[in-house]
């Protein structure tokens, strides 16, 4: 976790100085570092003083703040065991039992996360994150047994021991700019709020060779001792505008949106983008659209639907001013947290929300913007998403690839996706109707109802084979002297997953008589039965596919009736 990532915890840092030195008592003390943000300085002072604490509701009570402070650490399993520890006392807060179900839904453990939904529903029947929570454990169920054709991997020559999140495409697929606590930064002490280094912007290269370079800090003036991360840029990568957390000697401070020109050292000296006429409103996590007229920022701005909402900021050219943020709508921003923004198009917008129903943690939603300006969003689902925080996606311009960022791993890391490509192909046996014997050299005809044509010759065991199209019906057609022609069909439409088809062909020798059954007649009349049209249609058929054979037509009679008849 980081100042970054977390906008606006850093603002409380001031009380964290005040506190720390004014009170002498370690309750005092594990408070102060918990208004301050500092999460894990306070578990340790909260754990101290649960030792010695003997009455039992105060030790309920501290027993919630060092859970509270691993939950707040996303260290699910840790926070879990003391929420029941918590309840198992009878401690008198609601908030338990909701957080002890968003701690096992972090874990996937779904079924144990509905039981205590449902317990806190009947606690807090109104509660719509509770309501869409339950709903979305069901949901998350039928997505895990039928996942997206995603395929995700860690990235790890970009990933370090430490924070790596933020990725964004520079100018190519082939540069990635990103955020990282890891110790190269230029910081060197510690963040107060989460004990790691301070976050830089880094960046990558890849080679043609498919290499990526060893991360380095990015070139110029956008680097300091203090958080910086989450970059973007327009179409043109002129400009990038980018999060920066900033903090005085008194420990205040906060987030905003700073740019830097693109110069011939890399980037320049970054300055503050003003957007709230209030100067303390903490923003982060701009998403630049693509012709640069869109800024799409995370705030708790006044106005806000929840903790964190998207707020939207726009400008008629490059030269103009940014308008007044406004807030997204009910639609996209809820009661909870939306964040990570990113455009993919001037159109098609990708963000996270805790609130919207999901996997569990932050989830990746992609929403479409129609003509008339509303939005329409849908969750990603497994594997883009999973049971913990997955944020800040980003897709290639080439291909249905790119990368996200997940702390699935317990930090938070880089992850590659990609969707396969859906292969089809076809292969068979041309035999002999007669023996079953492979039929080898004969010519085999692929029609594909796309207007394509293939021909090869059956190998020495008669097999074939063919790559097939999406979406599209296929005939197959074989020839060869002395053998009636053979067909089979077969058709790609309807499948979402590459898929081996077989279609074996059989062929009848000339030679061989072609019986038609079922040729009768009534007795004493010369119209043939309904069923006989089945097999002269057949024969038809047979004719019409053979044009160039010759045929010698034969029947007989049964002995029905009298001579006279």
């Amino acid at each position: 976790m980081n100042a970054i990532r977390y906008i606006l915890i850093i603002c409380a840092l001031s009380f964290l100085g005040f506190q720390g030195n004014a009170q002498n008592s370690k309750l005092k003390k594990a408070e102060a570092y918990f208004a301050a943000g500092a999460y894990y300085k306070a578990s340790v002072e909260f754990e101290k003083v649960y030792v010695k604490v003997k009455d039992k509701k105060e030790k309920a009570a501290v027993g919630f703040k060092i859970a509270e402070c691993c939950r707040l650490m996303n260290d699910a399993k840790s926070a879990q065991r003391w929420y029941e520890r918590v309840i198992k006392a009878n401690y008198n807060d609601p908030n338990t039992v909701l957080y002890l179900a968003e701690m096992l839904k972090m874990q996937a453990e779904y079924e144990l996360a509905s039981e205590q939904y449902k317990a806190y529903l009947q606690l807090v029947p109104d509660d719509k994150k509770a309501v869409n929570a339950l709903a979305s454990c069901d949901s998350t169920k039928k997505w895990l047994k039928s996942p997206t054709r995603h395929i995700i991997e860690p990235a790890k020559w970009l990933n370090s021991r430490e924070n790596d999140f933020g990725p964004v495409y520079y100018k190519s697929d082939d540069v990635l700019l990103f955020t990282s606590t890891r110790e190269a930064s230029k910081g060197k002490k510690l963040n107060q709020v989460t004990g790691k280094f301070y976050a830089d912007i880094f960046t990558t290269t890849r080679d043609r060779k498919g290499k990526w370079s060893e991360p380095v800090p990015v070139d110029g003036g956008i680097n300091t001792e203090f958080d910086e991360g989450t970059p973007t840029f327009g179409s043109e990568f002129d400009v990038m505008y980018y999060t920066a957390c900033r903090t005085n000697k008194a420990g205040q401070g906060g987030c905003a949106i700073y740019k830097a020109a693109q110069n011939t050292e890399g980037f320049g000296i970054g300055e503050i983008v003003p957007l709230f006429a209030d100067s303390s409103v903490s923003v982060g996590h701009p998403a630049l659209s693509k012709n640069g007229l869109k800024l799409i920022i995370v705030s708790d701005a006044e106005g806000t639907l929840g903790s964190k909402d998207l707020w939207l900021s726009t400008r008629k050219s490059k030269n103009d001013k940014w308008e007044k943020p406004t807030n997204m709508g009910n639609v996209i921003n809820t009661p909870g947290n939306e964040m990570f923004p990113v455009w993919r198009n001037d159109t098609t917008l990708y963000f996270s929300s805790d609130f919207h129903p999901g996997m569990g943690g932050l989830d990746i939603f992609e929403a479409f913007q129609s003509k008339k300006g509303d939005w329409r969003i849908a969750n990603m689902q497994s594997p883009i998403n999973s049971s913990f925080d997955d944020f800040g996606i980003i897709f290639s311009t080439t291909s249905e690839e790119g990368y996200l960022c997940s702390n699935r791993d317990k930090f938070d890391n880089i992850f590659r996706f990609q969707i396969p490509p859906i292969l089809f192909s076809v292969k068979g046996t041309v035999f002999n109707t007669d023996n079953r014997r492979p039929i080898e050299d004969a010519t085999v005809q692929m029609y594909g109802s796309d207007g394509s044509f293939l021909e090869i010759k059956s190998e020495k065991n008669g097999s074939y084979k063919f790559k097939l199209k999406e979406n599209t019906d296929y005939r197959f057609v074989t020839e060869k002297v002395n053998f009636l022609k053979g067909k089979g069909t077969e058709t790609t439409k309807g499948y979402k997953n590459s898929k081996d088809f077989v279609v074996d062909i059989p062929m009848t020798p000339i030679e061989k008589p072609i019986e038609l059954p079922n040729i009768l007649y009534d007795f004493n009349k010369a119209e043939l039965r309904p069923e006989s049209m089945i097999a002269l249609d057949k024969l038809v058929e047979t004719l019409n596919d053979n044009p160039n054979i010759t045929i010698e037509l034969a029947a007989h009679t049964d002995y029905v009736g009298s001579e006279t008849d």
